[in-house]
């Protein structure tokens, strides 16, 4: 797979109930807006294939009606977004900088 311009695929369902210090409440994880990118696009500056990111509830929504971006990535369900549409990114354990 690869993905073109500034999009992001992004595999639903992983839990990151607290990472450094930031807790997300269970109504956030529930909606399942939570999820590991699993590709990028060459135009995308900050977000890196295995990062954990949350993508606004009324965004998921959009994309998820409309189904026009609906990925099966064998047996999970994946979605396509634009960088621009993550709120919230955390880098994968291997890329964080020490110290912080």
């Amino acid at each position: 797979m690869k993905c073109l311009h500034n999009n992001v695929v992004v595999i639903q369902g992983k839990k990151a109930s607290e990472r450094k210090g930031i807790i997300l409440p269970e109504s956030a994880q529930e909606e399942a807006n939570v999820g590991e990118v699993l590709c990028v696009g060459p135009e995308c500056k900050d977000v890196k294939v295995g990062d954990t990111v949350l993508v606004p509830l009324l965004t998921m929504m959009r994309v998820t009606q409309t189904g026009a971006f609906d990925l099966t990535v064998g047996e999970k369900k994946a979605l396509v977004f634009k960088e621009e549409d993550i709120a919230v990114m955390w880098p994968k354990e291997d890329d964080e900088p020490e110290g912080d």
